[in-house]
């Protein structure tokens, strides 16, 4: 005797509300001129709490319309209406953090009876967002906010905290409860709320601190502060006057101070990831924080700048339009939409922002060996 498991179908055209993690979810017998309201929600079995849902077969004709909301009903938050002119890829909709119930909601209103589509149902763990908090360092920040100035062999202190401003929605996060691990820039860290280092290198050190809660979610911001250890000065030319005395005589002591001139080069400063889906026209963005140097401070000679790199994955190079924009509003294109169906890294051929393929390094410099990404 043998048996198997056949995954439960769920269909818009069933109305009412149905708890599950899993199963598919389809359109369904659909009737012409019908409107369907469907809600699934989690089954609560685990703490994975919030529907996801990964539509990857889809046929909705022009005129057809489904509305997906952030809850319950279709009163809750709308995350967003499709029809045929904006059907243009495989969708994946999950209940946001803010949203209690972790239910979601499908409204389709039918023009027409040939309407399909077919997706997995799964149960995701909400994070609740916090970010963390550079509270301060002994010796304290400059007066920009953004460098911690020591000599070598001092020990400096540093504290921080989180910002829990979804606090209590989902869960209850505080200090206590969270992990705090501090990176030095040095190869070396410290666990805790308030840690101490101590510096060898006379060098800028870009410092991170990390927070995980109690169910292992980590803030969304990274802070910005760099230390800066200076080179050691020397005192030649110090001198006595008179340079031979005896007890009781009165001298000068002149010191000369001699400073050390040291160069401290741009640590790689990385931005977040992007998700690119295919040509749907959108533009998408992300930011390079630079901590090293002073307010104002600008790139004077394009020499010193050793280069541009991303690591990225995208099914079409003729899709994309690179750019980099400064606070100035300088901007430099870096690709512009040629290379036509190439691949960029090994990506994995549908929308999905959960299944990220496999990313290649590319980068652009001053003197590079092909110009304007073409091939």
């Amino acid at each position: 005797m043998s048996s198997a498991l056949i995954a439960q179908t769920y269909s818009v055209t069933d109305e009412g509300t149905v708890y599950t993690c899993g199963g598919t979810f389809n359109a369904g017998s659909i009737t012409a001129g019908e409107m369907y309201t469907y809600t699934i929600c989690s089954d609560g079995a685990t703490s994975d709490n919030h529907i996801s849902i990964y539509l990857d077969s889809w046929n909705v004709p022009t005129g057809d319309l489904l509305c997906v909301y952030d809850g319950p009903n279709s009163s809750s938050s709308l995350l967003g209406c499709y029809d045929g002119s904006n059907w243009g890829a495989n969708h994946a909709f999950t209940a946001t953090p803010a949203n209690l119930s972790g239910c979601l909601t499908f409204v389709f209103t039918a023009s027409g009876s040939s309407a399909s589509w077919s997706g997995a149902i799964s149960c995701n763990f909400s994070c609740q967002p916090f970010s963390a908090v550079f509270d301060y360092s002994v010796p304290e920040v400059d007066a920009s906010g953004l460098f911690t100035d020591i000599c070598p062999g001092d020990e400096i202190v540093f504290s921080g905290s989180g910002n829990y401003y979804m606090n209590d929605t989902l869960y209850h996060q505080d200090d206590a409860n969270c992990t705090f691990t501090w990176y030095f820039g040095d190869g070396s860290e410290a666990v805790g709320q308030t840690v101490t280092h101590t510096y060898s290198g006379v060098e800028g050190y870009n410092i991170s601190l990390i927070i995980e809660d109690q169910f292992g979610c980590y803030n969304i911001n990274e802070i910005e502060n760099r230390v800066r250890v200076s080179t050691p000065p020397t005192f030649t030319g110090t001198f006595l006057d008179p340079d031979t005395v005896c007890i009781g005589d009165l001298a000068t002591l002149t010191g000369i101070v001699n400073p050390t001139e040291g160069t401290n080069a741009q640590e790689t400063v990385i931005a977040g990831t992007t998700y690119l889906p295919d040509g749907d026209g959108d533009s998408y963005s992300t930011s390079l924080m630079m901590t090293t140097f002073d307010a104002n401070q600008s790139l004077t000679d394009i020499n010193d700048l050793e280069g541009i790199c991303v690591n990225m994955e995208h099914s079409y190079l003729g899709d994309l339009v690179i750019s980099i924009t400064c606070p100035n509003g300088t901007q430099v294109i870096l690709e512009d939409q040629g290379g036509g169906s190439t691949f960029l890294g090994e990506p994995v051929d549908i929308d999905d922002p959960n299944q990220p393929g496999v990313g290649w390094d590319y980068c652009w410099s001053p003197n590079p060996t092909y110009d304007v990404m073409s091939v």
